[in-house]
């Protein structure tokens, strides 16, 4: 019974990240869901109760997806600490630009939100260890602190690529703009830290 249902509530979620690919959540219906998956509308809102429901369950399981692919393993390369940190950040840009308007609702949920952005949870793991070796002595809370503001900046020229890019002249969707963009955050914060270590 358990993995019976499991599998329905999979089926039911996956459908709906495909949908919400393409379509804006006022487009979609429990039915198209029920259409597509084959499973009747009644099961459908058993197990979610709601739409609202079932398009919150799909953006958390697609952002839990995205993490998987954001953990990218950077021990092994042989890249300064600056390059790895640029390796996770055009990783995660990456991710935003593939599925525009999918992250665009997922972005905008985990800032308006109650629940945690296990995509940017896991970023912030991930960059953890490299900011250490770059940091010495701040405490993580404090290094958090440092890569949401990398985060936001990313998170703010996908959601404002027009305004960024008249500001700048930088496409976000454009992957030379977007990998010159995280470059030059990722220079500005190691830039950042040198000039604080000259004078301690």
């Amino acid at each position: 019974m358990y993995n019976k249902s499991t599998q329905t509530k999979k089926k039911i979620i996956k459908a709906t990240v495909e949908l919400l690919k393409s379509k804006d959540t006022t487009e979609i219906t429990i039915r198209d869901i029920a259409s597509i998956t084959k499973i009747g509308v009644g099961l459908i809102n058993y197990h979610f109760q709601s739409k609202e429901n079932m398009i919150s369950a799909a953006i958390e399981s697609y952002m839990e997806e995205q993490s998987r692919k954001l953990d990218i393993e950077t021990e092994e390369l042989q890249l300064s600490a600056t390059e790895k940190l640029k390796l996770k950040f055009m990783s995660y840009g990456e991710l935003l630009a593939e599925s525009p308007r999918l992250n665009r609702l997922a972005v905008v949920n985990s800032l308006t939100g109650d629940k945690p952005d296990s995509c940017v949870n896991g970023l912030l793991k991930g960059c953890l260890p490299i900011m250490r070796s770059i940091y010495h002595g701040k405490e993580d809370s404090e290094l958090c602190i440092i890569l949401l503001q990398v985060v936001s900046a990313l998170q703010m020229a996908f959601l404002r690529n027009n305004e960024l890019s008249n500001l700048i002249e930088i496409d976000f969707f454009d992957d030379e703009d977007r990998e010159y963009y995280v470059e030059e955050l990722i220079n500005n914060l190691y830039q950042s830290q040198r000039r604080n270590t000259q004078y301690l």
